[in-house]
């Protein structure tokens, strides 16, 4: 039964990895691909029709991040596939794939190339240069015109020369229209203004023999190349008409649209394929994993039997040493530690007894050892003539000694568990939180290993002068700050009758310097008064 379960475990491994590394990677690439055409396909149509240079970037960029990789990594898990079908859908996919990758190239390169829309072409290098010639001709003709005389006759001429440009000029506006936009009804519009050009051109033409020597000549050049620009014209409307009118965009509809579809419905094909295999391979293997839970229990409750009916056997010769010891070991544990087990068999539980024994013995010599090492310290901590207080990374206080709390006038209670600032007046006080923050969390240190003066405050509100030292100590993870203090209120004051005293004494000095002064001077003028008799 156990070779059984492990050879149903072996296959679930085997078809677990297809479905991971298989199946789900073919989908997931199939996916990406199609995303990466869809990508591709609207970024040429945007460079198309908008000339954006965006558009050829993020073309490039499908292909290179979704379209080729994901092309790769089918290919590579093409050897794995179990369905011949699904190769061949592959390496038609990879054909079209090089088609398509060459087409929207060839496109994107024809799509800014002048001769892309011929009737654009048509209009910029024949038609546009064409009208402006006409528009200066007529212009000119015009303004000799209406330096004439205001005869009736002129003022006729001057109409239908005004009607001419007027008409010229709006069949070149509609005429860029058409290329832009195809509209029929933009091509009504040019042909009637090209029909009022006619009759304009006609009506002067038969006035010329009322007209002055040089216009005759520039009616005719003006009817040749009204003749030329309709031609021209026709000739634009034609190539407009046409569906290849703009050839990017023919191509992208006429070429790669059509690959595009045929690669992109063989990629849906192929993932919905892998993702029907995938689905039935996982409910294969959900079957298969409920009979293998059902082979698993049924062994555990075999052995769980087998192993019940092996311990009733042996309890008897187990459990009374067994139960001894776990009595022992809670005694031990609340702190009962000269109890000893006597030693029963010598097979292993004998050898554990033996061996706890020997922990005992271990462990009450070390906790005398602590207890003695604990009770001396607190005692010469105790003892100290200097105030000592422990606090921890937050500033709360943790222990104080007997000259502590007397120095400060509180009680040990209201000390103990209190942070250490209310034994700091401000402006101090509001600081020292943050001072021990900066502390722990960069290591800096201004006042550890230290000792200064600084003012402390009693219960009272009394400030006093204290000497201040501070250490840091580390036990496991937990960091702790030791302080000592010394009372500095006698030293001070001792000090300060020493200043005055010698003070007192300067001043002394400086009247006994004053006497001598005057003394002296008094003294000098009898005597220079007897060397002046003497003299």
């Amino acid at each position: 039964m156990l070779l059984i379960a492990l050879g149903a475990i072996s296959w679930l491994v085997f078809h677990t990895n297809r479905l991971a590394l298989v199946r789900g990677p073919t989908v997931r690439n199939s996916t990406l691909a199609r995303s990466g055409l869809g990508r591709s396909l609207a970024a040429l149509r945007g460079w198309v029709v908008l000339g954006d240079g965006h558009f050829r970037t993020e073309r490039s960029l499908a292909w290179q991040k979704e379209i080729r990789p994901a092309f790769i990594e089918l290919d590579r898990l093409s050897g794995k596939w179990t369905v011949a079908e699904h190769v061949h859908h592959l390496h038609r996919a990879q054909r079209l794939l090089d088609d398509l990758e060459e087409r929207e190239w060839w496109t994107q390169d024809v799509a800014r190339r002048p001769g892309n829309e011929p009737a654009r072409a048509l209009y910029s290098k024949e038609i546009e240069p064409t009208v402006r010639r006409m528009q200066d001709a007529i212009t000119r003709m015009i303004e000799d015109e209406g330096e004439a005389v205001a005869e009736d006759r002129h003022l006729d001429r001057l109409r239908h020369m005004a009607d001419f440009r007027f008409h010229l000029i709006k069949s070149q506006s509609k005429t860029l229209d058409f290329v832009n936009d195809g509209n029929t009804d933009t091509e009504t519009e040019i042909r009637s203004a090209l029909n009022r050009l006619v009759r304009s051109i006609s009506v002067l033409m038969d006035l010329r023999i009322v007209l002055p020597a040089t216009l005759p000549d520039r009616l005719s050049w003006m009817n040749d190349k009204l003749a030329a620009y309709r031609r021209l014209t026709e000739e634009l409307i034609t190539y407009r008409q046409r569906r290849d009118w703009n050839r990017a965009q023919y191509l992208l509809s006429e070429k790669v649209n059509p690959i595009a579809r045929e690669l992109g419905t063989l990629l849906e094909t192929l993932s919905e394929a892998q993702d029907t295999l995938m689905a039935a391979d996982a409910n294969v293997v959900t079957t298969r994993l409920a009979t293998v839970i059902i082979v698993l229990c049924i062994l555990i409750v075999s052995m769980a039997i087998t192993a019940y009916g092996l311990s009733i056997s042996s309890a008897a010769k187990l459990t009374d040493p067994i139960h001894f010891l776990v009595a022992a070991t809670r005694d031990m544990a609340v702190g009962h530690l000269k109890i000893h087990i006597p030693i029963r068999s010598a097979d292993e539980l004998g050898q554990l007894t033996d061996s706890f024994n020997r922990m005992r013995r271990a462990l009450a010599e070390a906790t005398r050892d602590v207890d003695m090492a604990y009770n001396r310290l607190t005692s010469l901590v105790e003892c100290a003539v200097d105030a000592i207080i422990t606090i921890d990374a937050r500033g709360i206080i943790e222990s104080v000694n007997d000259a502590a709390w007397q120095l400060f006038g509180y009680s040990r209670d209201e000390l103990v568990g209190h942070n250490v600032k209310l034994l700091v007046p401000s402006p101090d006080r509001e600081r020292h939180d943050d001072c021990i923050k900066a502390f722990v969390r960069t290591g800096e240190a201004k006042i550890i290993g230290i000792g200064r003066e600084v003012i402390a405050i009693k219960k009272d509100g009394r400030h006093f002068p204290v000497h201040l030292s501070i250490s840091e100590a580390r036990v496991e993870d937990a960091q702790f700050f030791t302080g000592i203090v010394y009372d500095l209120t006698d030293r001070k004051a001792l000090e300060k009758e020493l200043e005055d005293r010698a003070e007192e004494l300067s001043r002394s000095n400086d009247d006994l310097q004053q006497f001598a002064y005057v003394a002296s001077h008094d003294l000098q003028e009898p005597l220079r008064a007897v060397s002046g008799f003497t003299q």
